[in-house]
């Protein structure tokens, strides 16, 4: 082996240990900027906002490099909420992404629900309380018009409109959904608007995306003081969702609800 061929072999062996380095650096200081994220939560101690960091907020609930439970994510694609929990316990924490600061939640508990009403082609509008229902309100002239298109040969629903006279002599719309598809046939998102004569603001609008799956997995719904977004979260395959996390934007203070769905 001539010098030459010796010098361009330890040249070689010398920039791949300084690109291993170098990515070993980086990987170092990714995870350590990550674990000092500054974010923000409710004290219920002191009933005030704290800010803190990433780590110490999981630290405090004892779930400091665990295991996600669950990752939630908008209809961008982009990361909205990092959630930690413990079923046997039933407490958990989480970090929501989705505002232009992060900001930290906790749950200690979680109510239950017998019925999912959300399915594709369900036209129940989303309430937490499942006895919510605008079809049995005293609605004088009620009509409903549906509309279809083909779309991958197949006919689909594309709009659900009710109308009807809820007081004096003015036909309104009462509920309204508008369907979106992929060019494969298969649901991307559905759009609810319900009258708030009957519903009140709290949800009176409200858009639910779908996955691969057809399954709602992300919803984001119109209140007064802010908005309510629902990640639905699933056991593998499952139809129904194991979970449904409501977080509640309050002036920018996220308020946490976990539902169990039971079957």
């Amino acid at each position: 082996m001539n010098s030459k061929t010796r010098f361009h072999k330890i040249k070689k062996v010398n920039l791949f240990i300084l690109i291993v380095v170098l990515l070993s650096s980086a990987i170092f200081y990714c995870n350590k900027v990550s674990a000092e994220t500054s974010i923000q939560y409710w004290d219920k101690n002191t009933n005030k906002i704290v800010t803190t960091t990433e780590k110490k907020f999981l630290q405090k609930y004892g779930f400091y490099k665990k295991k996600t439970f669950y990752k939630g994510y908008d209809d961008k694609g982009k990361l909205a909420v990092e959630f930690y929990f413990d079923e046997k316990t039933k407490k958990g924490c989480g970090i929501s992404y989705y505002y232009s600061n992060p900001f930290g939640f906790e749950i200690d508990s979680y109510q239950t629900q017998k019925k999912f009403t959300y399915e594709k082609y369900s036209l129940m509008p989303i309430m937490n309380d499942t006895k919510f229902n605008p079809y049995t309100e005293d609605i004088l002239n009620y009509k409903e018009e549906k509309t279809y298109k083909f779309i991958n040969k197949k006919q689909r629903l594309i709009n659900y409109t009710s109308t009807g006279i809820i007081s004096g002599d003015e036909t309104e719309k009462i509920v309204a959904m508008d369907f979106s598809y992929g060019k494969n046939g298969k649901l991307i998102s559905k759009n609810i608007t319900v009258n708030s004569n009957i519903s009140g603001s709290y949800r009176s609008s409200s858009a639910i995306y779908y996955d691969k799956l057809e399954r709602p997995y992300y919803s984001k719904s119109y209140v007064t003081h802010g908005s309510l977004l629902d990640f639905y979260i699933y056991n593998g395959n499952s139809k129904i969702p194991s979970y449904i996390l409501t977080l509640d934007d309050n002036l920018g203070v996220i308020n946490p609800v976990l539902t169990k769905i039971t079957k």
